[in-house]
Protein backbone atom coordinates (compact mmCIF):
# COMPACT_ATOMS: atom_id res chain seq x y z
CA UNK A 1 0.00 0.00 0.00
CA UNK A 2 1.37 3.26 -1.31
CA UNK A 3 0.85 6.72 0.94
CA UNK A 4 1.36 10.12 -1.14
CA UNK A 5 1.08 13.12 0.58
CA UNK A 6 0.30 16.63 -1.54
CA UNK A 7 1.27 20.08 -0.08
CA UNK A 8 2.09 18.87 3.23
CA UNK A 9 3.39 22.26 4.19
CA UNK A 10 0.83 24.10 3.11
CA UNK A 11 -2.93 21.84 4.69
CA UNK A 12 -1.14 19.45 6.49
CA UNK A 13 -3.45 18.29 8.80
CA UNK A 14 -6.86 18.08 6.15
CA UNK A 15 -4.24 16.67 3.27
CA UNK A 16 -2.45 14.10 6.03
CA UNK A 17 -6.66 12.87 7.28
CA UNK A 18 -7.90 12.79 3.79
CA UNK A 19 -4.78 10.53 2.71
CA UNK A 20 -5.09 8.08 5.71
CA UNK A 21 -8.47 7.56 5.46
CA UNK A 22 -8.25 6.53 1.49
CA UNK A 23 -5.28 4.27 2.66
CA UNK A 24 -7.22 2.77 5.34
CA UNK A 25 -10.74 2.33 3.37
CA UNK A 26 -8.44 1.01 0.62
CA UNK A 27 -6.53 -1.72 3.60
CA UNK A 28 -9.97 -2.89 4.55
CA UNK A 29 -11.54 -3.71 1.05
CA UNK A 30 -8.64 -6.00 0.54
CA UNK A 31 -9.04 -7.73 3.70
CA UNK A 32 -11.02 -10.27 4.37
CA UNK A 33 -10.74 -11.76 7.68
CA UNK A 34 -11.25 -9.75 10.94
CA UNK A 35 -7.70 -8.90 11.57
CA UNK A 36 -8.06 -8.13 15.07
CA UNK A 37 -11.16 -9.09 17.71
CA UNK A 38 -12.34 -7.69 20.83
CA UNK A 39 -13.59 -8.86 24.25
CA UNK A 40 -15.43 -7.22 26.45
CA UNK A 41 -15.82 -7.39 29.76
CA UNK A 42 -17.84 -5.32 32.26
CA UNK A 43 -16.16 -3.91 34.99
CA UNK A 44 -19.64 -2.67 36.64
CA UNK A 45 -22.93 -4.53 36.39
CA UNK A 46 -24.30 -1.82 34.72
CA UNK A 47 -23.45 1.29 32.47
CA UNK A 48 -23.66 4.43 34.42
CA UNK A 49 -26.07 7.25 33.34
CA UNK A 50 -24.80 10.56 32.37
CA UNK A 51 -26.47 11.94 35.45
CA UNK A 52 -24.55 9.56 37.82
CA UNK A 53 -21.12 11.19 35.91
CA UNK A 54 -22.46 14.24 36.49
CA UNK A 55 -23.25 13.89 40.10
CA UNK A 56 -19.58 12.32 40.59
CA UNK A 57 -18.39 15.92 39.11
CA UNK A 58 -20.33 17.75 41.52
CA UNK A 59 -19.66 15.65 44.59
CA UNK A 60 -15.63 16.24 43.72
CA UNK A 61 -16.19 19.96 42.93
CA UNK A 62 -18.24 20.61 46.25
CA UNK A 63 -15.40 18.82 47.98
CA UNK A 64 -12.91 20.56 46.22
CA UNK A 65 -14.30 24.32 46.75
CA UNK A 66 -15.13 23.31 50.65
CA UNK A 67 -12.15 22.89 51.71
CA UNK A 68 -10.36 25.57 49.18
CA UNK A 69 -13.00 28.27 50.78
CA UNK A 70 -13.23 26.61 54.69
CA UNK A 71 -9.23 26.09 54.92
CA UNK A 72 -8.40 29.61 53.19
CA UNK A 73 -10.69 31.71 55.41
CA UNK A 74 -9.58 30.06 58.75
CA UNK A 75 -6.30 31.25 57.80
CA UNK A 76 -7.60 34.36 56.76
CA UNK A 77 -8.97 35.12 59.84
CA UNK A 78 -6.18 34.57 61.34
CA UNK A 79 -4.12 37.30 59.51
CA UNK A 80 -7.01 39.59 59.65
CA UNK A 81 -7.21 39.11 63.48
CA UNK A 82 -3.38 40.10 63.88
CA UNK A 83 -3.70 36.45 65.93
CA UNK A 84 -1.28 34.63 63.56
CA UNK A 85 1.43 36.02 65.52
CA UNK A 86 0.52 34.71 68.97
CA UNK A 87 0.63 30.91 66.68
CA UNK A 88 3.67 31.47 65.07
CA UNK A 89 5.34 32.21 68.22
CA UNK A 90 3.87 29.54 70.35
CA UNK A 91 6.14 26.75 71.31
CA UNK A 92 5.12 23.88 68.44
CA UNK A 93 6.21 23.11 65.26
CA UNK A 94 5.01 25.15 61.96
CA UNK A 95 4.39 21.28 60.45
CA UNK A 96 2.37 20.87 63.54
CA UNK A 97 -0.10 24.47 63.24
CA UNK A 98 -0.24 23.40 59.02
CA UNK A 99 -1.77 19.87 60.31
CA UNK A 100 -4.12 21.50 62.78
CA UNK A 101 -5.64 23.95 60.61
CA UNK A 102 -5.72 21.68 57.59
CA UNK A 103 -7.39 19.16 59.78
CA UNK A 104 -9.72 21.98 61.47
CA UNK A 105 -10.19 23.01 57.54
CA UNK A 106 -11.44 19.24 56.92
CA UNK A 107 -13.45 19.45 59.43
CA UNK A 108 -15.45 22.38 58.57
CA UNK A 109 -15.92 20.73 55.35
CA UNK A 110 -17.26 17.90 55.81
CA UNK A 111 -20.26 19.43 56.59
CA UNK A 112 -20.78 21.00 53.02
CA UNK A 113 -19.83 17.66 51.48
CA UNK A 114 -22.80 16.04 53.55
CA UNK A 115 -24.99 18.47 52.51
CA UNK A 116 -23.47 18.15 48.48
CA UNK A 117 -24.39 14.27 49.44
CA UNK A 118 -28.07 14.88 50.47
CA UNK A 119 -28.70 17.47 47.84
CA UNK A 120 -27.41 14.98 45.48
CA UNK A 121 -29.22 11.80 46.41
CA UNK A 122 -32.83 13.42 46.87
CA UNK A 123 -32.29 15.63 43.63
CA UNK A 124 -30.97 13.88 41.55
CA UNK A 125 -31.11 10.04 42.88
CA UNK A 126 -27.35 9.94 43.03
CA UNK A 127 -26.22 6.31 44.46
CA UNK A 128 -22.47 5.13 44.45
CA UNK A 129 -21.18 2.28 42.96
CA UNK A 130 -18.29 0.46 43.30
CA UNK A 131 -16.36 0.42 46.60
CA UNK A 132 -17.26 2.99 49.19
CA UNK A 133 -13.59 3.03 50.46
CA UNK A 134 -12.13 4.01 47.21
CA UNK A 135 -14.51 6.41 47.15
CA UNK A 136 -14.31 7.59 50.34
CA UNK A 137 -10.53 7.75 49.25
CA UNK A 138 -10.94 9.94 46.49
CA UNK A 139 -12.99 12.07 48.19
CA UNK A 140 -10.18 12.45 51.32
CA UNK A 141 -7.28 13.15 48.58
CA UNK A 142 -9.36 15.96 47.18
CA UNK A 143 -10.40 17.71 50.44
CA UNK A 144 -6.53 17.52 51.26
CA UNK A 145 -6.12 19.23 48.05
CA UNK A 146 -8.38 21.68 48.19
CA UNK A 147 -7.58 22.51 51.80
CA UNK A 148 -4.30 22.52 50.90
CA UNK A 149 -4.97 25.81 47.94
CA UNK A 150 -7.09 26.84 50.12
CA UNK A 151 -3.90 27.35 52.66
CA UNK A 152 -1.96 29.07 49.89
CA UNK A 153 -4.89 31.20 49.31
CA UNK A 154 -5.42 32.29 52.76
CA UNK A 155 -1.70 33.00 53.92
CA UNK A 156 -1.10 34.90 50.07
CA UNK A 157 -4.06 37.19 50.41
CA UNK A 158 -3.94 37.73 54.40
CA UNK A 159 -7.55 39.17 53.91
CA UNK A 160 -10.83 37.27 54.44
CA UNK A 161 -12.87 39.23 51.71
CA UNK A 162 -9.95 39.14 49.31
CA UNK A 163 -9.85 34.94 49.79
CA UNK A 164 -13.36 34.57 49.99
CA UNK A 165 -14.17 35.80 46.38
CA UNK A 166 -11.07 33.85 45.19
Amino acid sequence: MELRLNNINSDYSKNLRLRLDAVVRALNEELTEPVLSVEETRWLSTDPTMLGYISTSLLLFGCLYAAMVNTGLQIAVEWNDRTVKHLLLAPLGRGTLVAGKVISGLGQSLASVALVLVVLGVGFGFRPTGSLLAMAGIVGVVLLMGAGIGMVVGVASKKTLATASA
